[in-house]
């Protein structure tokens, strides 16, 4: 259903029904619908006529069954008011609830300036003569001033710090409220999730009305609605999955979404769904990862950053031989930091370092022989990201054994393959699958 109502009415014309519903103009409150329904006022032209007196412009109601929308029928992508009308065992919205916005700003009309809920959440947000915004105030007091001396995180484009400062206090639903913040451009709202999740996420592309994150395995991490149109669904509904079976790790074994409703999968060897459960949390997070150890997930995020800014070569030697005769086979590894304008590189060789790393304790084992990396990786992944250098160990350490692993896995699969040449292979990186595949 779509209803369509020009705000213009002789007062001369008007009938004993229209005047009956102007009298409900100043009376109802939100929520609106279930309010004219109090007062016997149920048609769908009646309702629009009201919602057009309420926000005084020309609108258009869409009803999509669960949830009626109020926008502005000169920009349907200006939402006015929402409203939930229908509960059932499959939605976790309840009768009632609803979402206002106002645009009061006339420089800026497609820019709410005060937004409220039924929960009580709001913001109000001011704008200079640039556009940006130099004032927002929420339930929890005021977060941005005109000077920026309050919160200016939530304004700034974020660096890492900042990042870390947003993703760590920032609730569900994530995009909707980093939105809500003057975050809005996509490759800052994949950098602050992707440290909320603890690895790199990608936005999947054509999925609707929904913004649905995915990591670098194709799996979808987190979906959530950004947009409404002819959805039954409400602005801001999430859904989260997890991965936990080992044999099929593109399959999600747990689903849960934002009304609290939990799914489970387990699947038989063959791959199929062998049992399927339901179930529902007592408590809906305010954070999907709220239970897990933030400096941990931190140090993981830049571990996952190094490793994708690292590559590496394998190749024959010209003219050095190892004692059976045969070419010996070196591998360079670029490190994501340059030294005099140059990537930083680390070399050696195959059969003396792979062949005797068992050999090798410590530091040794885990980095070569070379002591080149030490200070100046902890030096620039310190200044990079911001840890210290107890923390930083840690860090090179599962760097160095991740990426080694990998290395010695691809030095293998080429090797038998016979594509280990004196021409090298060409810079290779940590995602280069080793089966072949």
């Amino acid at each position: 259903m779509k209803v369509t109502i020009k705000n213009i009415v002789k007062e001369s014309e008007l009938s004993p029904r229209i005047k009956f519903l102007n009298t409900l103009v100043d009376k109802i409150k939100p929520p609106y619908v279930k309010e004219m329904s109090y007062y016997g006022v149920t048609d769908d032209e009646d309702i629009a006529y009201i919602f057009s007196k309420l926000f005084n412009v020309d609108i258009l109601v869409k009803n999509f069954i669960r949830v009626l929308y109020v926008v502005d029928k000169n920009d349907v992508s200006k939402t006015l008011y929402s409203e939930t009308l229908l509960n059932d065992e499959d939605d976790e919205m309840k009768v009632g609830e609803w979402d206002l916005y106002k645009y009061e700003d006339s420089r800026y009309p497609d820019e709410y300036t005060y937004f409220i809920d039924s929960d009580g959440k709001y913001h109000i947000r001011k704008f200079n003569d640039e556009g940006k915004i130099v004032y927002i105030e929420d339930e929890n007091g005021v977060q941005l001033n005109n000077d920026y001396s309050v919160n200016e995180s939530y304004y700034r484009k974020p660096d890492d710090d900042l990042t870390k400062e947003i993703a760590d206090k920032i609730p569900l639903p994530y995009i909707k409220e980093l939105n809500n913040y003057a975050i809005t451009d996509e490759p800052q709202i994949l950098k602050i999730l992707s440290y909320v999740f603890g690895k790199e996420l990608k936005r999947v592309k054509k999925t609707g009305g929904w913004f649905s994150l995915e990591d670098e395995m194709g799996r979808v991490i987190y979906a959530e609605l950004t947009d409404t149109f002819n959805s039954t669904f409400k602005l801001g509904t999430w859904v989260i999955f997890k991965y936990e079976d080992d044999r099929f790790p593109t399959k999600w074994t747990y689903q849960l979404q934002s009304n609290g409703e939990t799914e489970t999968k387990e699947y038989s060897k063959d791959g199929s769904v062998l049992i399927r459960g339901y179930g529902e949390v007592e408590k809906i997070p305010k954070r999907i990862t709220e239970s897990a150890d933030k400096k941990e997930r931190y140090l993981k995020y830049i571990v996952k950053s190094l490793l994708d800014n690292s590559e590496y070569e394998i190749q024959e030697s010209m003219y050095s031989v190892d004692r059976d005769g045969e070419p010996r086979v070196s591998v360079k590894l670029f490190r994501p930091f340059e030294v005099d304008g140059n990537w930083s590189s680390h070399s050696f060789w195959t059969k003396d370092f792979f062949g005797l790393l068992s050999n090798y304790s410590g530091l040794e084992k885990k980095y070569g022989t070379t002591k080149e990396f030490s200070k100046q990786f902890i030096k620039y992944i310190v200044d990079t990201y911001g840890i210290t250098n107890s923390e930083v160990m840690n860090v090179i350490e599962e760097y160095y054994t991740i990426i080694y692993e990998k290395m010695y896995s691809d030095y293998l699969w080429l090797k038998e393959d016979g594509e280990i040449t004196k021409s090298g292979t060409g810079r290779l990186n940590w995602k280069t699958i080793s089966d072949g595949g």
